[in-house]
């Protein structure tokens, strides 16, 4: 009588582990799925902050290609005004001698 109870027991845990690995492989396939979705939209961040940063790249050579001579032109025409007052001031300090 004690063998059976004892085989019987096994029995049960034998089927209750075999529930608890379907039920653990329903649910791996399910969280898969999800891990999927996640990673697509994840790795379509990634693609979308790459572009950004490329998109950041490029205005900010042709920024520098347009902000480089506007900065030398206004420095040129700075000198130049500095030249043209000097050149005022000379010839008013003659007419004042």
């Amino acid at each position: 009588m004690g063998e059976e109870v004892i085989v019987e027991r096994i029995e049960g845990l034998k089927t209750l582990i075999n529930e608890r690995f379907d039920l653990n492989s329903t649910e791996h396939g399910e969280l898969k799925k999800r891990a999927d979705t996640t990673n697509g939209r994840v790795k379509r961040l990634e693609i979308w902050r790459a572009g950004l940063f490329g998109a950041w790249c490029v205005i900010s050579v042709f920024l520098t290609a347009i902000v480089i001579p506007l900065a030398m032109n206004y420095l040129q025409t700075k000198q130049n005004v500095k030249q043209q007052v000097e050149e005022v001031m000379s010839k008013y300090e003659v007419i004042n001698e």
